[in-house]
């Protein structure tokens, strides 16, 4: 079933991006254009996709536009080179993503990677004067749900551990940058997020080890 994709921020008049067509949970598409800097973040818009999902970027003003990605350094590097529109080579590097052009689209997809990505335009001031810059946050999507299973600690890399959370859901939700699966324990709280997709482990009735796709085919 397709549905129509439009949130709030991207109604708005100095939205980065807005909403341009129906979507499916496989296919969106934005336009990117040159705007009015955002009041909501200075990040620019946050858009969400799962895992495997396409986003496609589609201008044709009478302005030339591109997509680049700050990649390399850390997280917080690259947030912070997004929030300031550093284009410089500190902290990381840039990859360019499309050739500068006047009417134009890019079809991205992370694959089943997990990571943030940090999108804008390099054109003269479209980030920092046209807010031409977006976060796309990558959620995993969990296809293996092992209820009254612990998770195969051996086969997966842990990311990071609370020590008591009251709810599964709540364990879910902090599975988001660079996670691929976790293990909640009801009876106890604890929650154990991994940075690679775990296998189904031992039999554990108060336990569920929930793990996001490797593979996109």
């Amino acid at each position: 079933m397709r549905k129509s994709f439009r949130s709030s921020a991207f109604s708005l008049v100095a939205a980065v991006l807005s909403s341009s067509a129906t979507t499916t949970a496989a296919d969106r598409t934005v336009t990117w254009h040159y705007n009015v800097l955002s009041k909501k973040s200075a990040l620019g818009e946050q858009i969400k996709i799962k895992q495997c999902e396409t986003l496609t970027f589609e201008w044709s003003e009478m302005m030339p536009h591109d997509v680049v990605e700050f990649v390399g350094g850390t997280t917080k590097s690259r947030k912070t080179r997004l929030k300031d529109c550093q284009q410089g080579q500190s902290g990381g590097t840039k990859e360019g993503l499309t050739d500068i052009l006047n009417q134009g689209s890019y079809n991205f997809s992370p694959g089943t990677s997990t990571t943030w990505r940090y999108l804008y335009c390099s054109v003269g001031s479209h980030c920092s004067g046209g807010g031409m810059k977006a976060v796309v946050r990558v959620m995993p999507d969990f296809v293996s749900k092992y209820d009254g299973f612990a998770c195969a600690v051996q086969n997966a890399k842990r990311l990071r551990k609370f020590k008591k959370l009251s709810s599964a859901g709540i364990c879910r939700r902090r599975c988001r940058n660079n996670c691929m699966g976790f293990q909640y324990n009801g009876s106890t709280g604890e929650c154990v997020l991994y940075k690679t997709a775990p296998k189904r482990g031992s039999a554990d009735t108060n336990v569920k080890c929930w793990a996001a796709m490797e593979s996109c085919s």
